[in-house]
């Protein structure tokens, strides 16, 4: 991503009122000692009387982040937080069942790219709250005359404009309509359809949905996680076939990893320049014998591999709920794994 890049972060359960703060760290130190630096805020709005958590029920439970622009480049851990003051109005008991406010984290991990040089100052996550802190401890629910939001100060020089974000490619690149093809699942809420050949043997098997972000493609991986290079954002799961094919033999496999090359022309591509071509990269589609007057069709959702049910005989798979069709066994985890 890019200084002055739009984040967006989702929560929330509407009971929970309270601010939502976000924090970055360079990846190196692992989050540990003073690393952090606050680059959002947002508390009680007296105008409205609404909490940063409830402006999220208006936008479906997306918070937009914008990053200053003079952050170096890097990679960063990014916490996104909420502050739930339900129950604020009596000091933390120091146990689970409360009293107290409750502190929502979340922790993702993002590549910024920036010609920034900017060194805000930086504090130890835990430690920047304590718990007679006026934003810590407070009854939401008697009137609210004024709000300060817990934590260190906002780091907030020279903020950047939002700019759109860059989107990556998974079927391709389309030189016709100059599109990838996750800028094609923009289009249908990200949803990726899938016709499994006929002759595949009914059973078990895991289903591996990807996604290779081209964003930084323009150079070979450095062999770190400091970039350049592509990215590689897999999802995982079980699926149970019911085919109508008699064959026991199956297509020939390939070792994952090992299916890509770093110097492949479809891994180490400009895409900022003119697209006249692009090679798809890893083994050949097997498509042997593929009948599409009988398919199985699985629904797959970009990076998140949720999918959704189809007319039989059918392949329902979904990595964030149980499987829902008779069709489907019990999912298994799968490593994620960023680069290779």
């Amino acid at each position: 991503m890019h200084e002055g890049d739009d984040l967006k972060s989702r929560f929330i359960e509407p009971a929970h009122k309270g601010p939502c703060m976000v924090y970055l760290a360079p990846l190196e130190s692992d989050g540990v000692g003073k690393v952090w630096f606050k680059i959002f805020e947002d508390g009680y709005d007296l105008t409205t009387k609404k909490f940063c958590t409830e402006k999220m029920m208006d936008t479906k439970g997306k918070l937009d982040i914008v990053i200053p622009e003079d952050i170096p480049q890097g990679n960063y851990l990014m916490r996104t937080e909420v502050i739930a003051l339900h129950t604020a109005d009596e000091r933390y008991a120091g146990n689970d069942d409360g009293p107290g406010a409750e502190l929502f984290p979340n922790c993702a991990q993002i590549f910024l790219i920036s010609k920034g040089t900017a060194n805000p100052e930086k504090y130890e996550i835990p430690g920047i709250y304590g718990f007679d802190d006026p934003g810590i401890l407070i009854n939401i629910y008697d009137p609210i005359k004024s709000y300060k939001i817990p934590g260190p100060p906002l780091y907030s020089k020279d903020l950047a404009t939002v700019m759109p974000p860059k989107r990556r490619p998974c079927d391709g690149y389309d030189p016709a309509t100059k599109t990838w093809c996750t800028q094609k699942l923009m289009k249908t809420d990200g949803k990726l359809n899938i016709t499994l050949p006929t002759d595949i043997p009914s059973g078990p098997y895991l289903l591996r949905p990807e996604i290779i972000a081209l964003h930084t493609a323009d150079k070979p991986y450095a062999g770190s996680d400091k970039g350049p290079g592509a990215e590689y954002y897999p999802s995982c799961a079980q699926i149970y076939l019911v085919s109508s094919s008699t064959t026991t033999t199956m297509p020939k496999g390939y070792a994952i990893p090992g299916i890509y090359k770093a110097n492949d022309p479809g891994i180490l591509i400009n895409i900022y320049d003119p697209v006249k071509s692009y090679t798809i990269p890893g083994p050949p589609v097997y498509e042997k014998d593929l009948n599409l007057g009988n398919t199985d069709t699985t629904t797959t959702t970009a990076a998140t591999a949720t999918t959704d049910d189809n007319a039989a005989p059918t392949v329902t798979t979904d990595t964030a709920d149980a499987p829902t069709s008779s069709s489907t066994r019990k999912r298994r985890p799968c490593v994620k794994k960023r680069r290779r």
